[in-house]
């Protein structure tokens, strides 16, 4: 019989487990301080931004999907976007905080569910009253300064794509719960704030101007709404993510050959194909059930996920 005791090499596992909990000691102990509180972000300092480095107002800026440099023809003017390419002088460490918690509160879930041992699902639990409930140290439920861009927003619709990175850790809290780690009262706090930023990702101007984004991005919002609202318990906005998957975005985004035109005519054609594909088999899983399976629907005219899949697949094979 295999047992977490019989698993080859656990005694690196368990060394390698150590290493990715010492790492989080910044985001979960609010008293340690870190490189994660820069002060442009004074105490709100949860709230997710991106700045050019050196300013002192909250005017935030952070490479996205679609980049933004200086214009050489007006070093102090508006940033000119650049798509493709990456600012070296742009604010990064709240994105490299939340990528980390999206890294470690699964990591540390998944230990548990293999050695049962306390001190993994415990220290998942301090990453989420940090981050999600303690009120010196949340992040509000919203992301109106993401993305910003010097001199052109504060704040812009594509930032709504920095929190792929809850989508895993939603799926831990699920499991955790189980565990006992985190009180009843607990897991309506953290529920009540991604009910929260859900409200603020389906009614905000930036969360409806992502939500109807023809190509990744929109992927990428759906694939965060089914997850939120199926944590939530949010039965019909999690139908209609169903309805928006099969009506609107397979027709808008998928090709008679299966491909993703508006990824094709990005400057990395390759990569972000096979991204809204991976986002796209995300959404499939979460909300394909018994009775309709979302890796096999398809259009009258055969456009699906399978079509897409079969695309990149030949591709890959040359």
């Amino acid at each position: 019989m295999v047992t977490p005791r019989t698993i080859p090499n656990l005694a690196r596992f368990r060394k390698e487990l150590a290493r990715v909990a010492q790492q989080g000691h910044a985001i979960d102990d609010p008293q340690r301080g870190g490189p994660i509180r820069p002060g442009i972000a004074g105490n709100n300092h949860r709230v997710l931004e991106s700045a050019e480095r050196g300013r002192a107002a909250r005017l935030f800026f952070r490479r996205g999907l679609l980049e933004a440099l200086h214009d050489p023809q007006n070093p102090s003017g508006p940033y000119i976007r650049c798509d493709g390419m990456s600012n070296p002088d742009n604010f990064t460490a709240h994105r490299h905080a939340l990528i980390q918690l999206s890294l470690q509160v699964p990591a540390l879930t998944a230990a548990w569910l293999l050695t049962r041992e306390l001190r993994c699902e415990a220290h998942a639990a301090k990453h989420l009253r940090a981050w999600f409930l303690d009120p010196a140290t949340l992040m509000h439920a919203n992301l109106q300064y993401a993305q910003a861009i010097h001199g052109v927003t504060t704040g812009g619709e594509t930032g709504i794509i920095d929190t792929i990175h809850l989508v895993e850790v939603v799926r831990s809290i699920s499991i955790l719960e189980k565990s006992g780690a985190l009180s009843a009262a607990e897991m309506r706090g953290l529920r009540k704030w991604f009910g929260d930023y859900l409200d603020w990702m389906t009614t905000s101007k930036n969360g409806q101007e992502e939500r109807d984004a023809k190509n990744n991005h929109g992927t990428c919002w759906l694939m965060q709404g089914s997850e939120f609202a199926t944590f939530t318990a949010d039965n019909e906005l999690r139908e209609s993510c169903r309805k928006r998957f099969k009506e609107v975005l397979l027709p808008e985004q998928i090709a008679e050959n299966g491909s993703f035109p508006r990824e094709l005519s990005r400057t990395k054609p390759y990569g972000y194909c096979l991204f809204n594909l991976d986002v796209m088999s995300t959404v499939c899983q979460i909300l394909s059930t018994r009775e309709d399976n979302l890796f096999s629907y398809s259009l009258p005219d055969g456009r699906g996920f399978a079509k897409s899949n079969g695309f990149c697949v030949s591709v890959h094979r040359g």
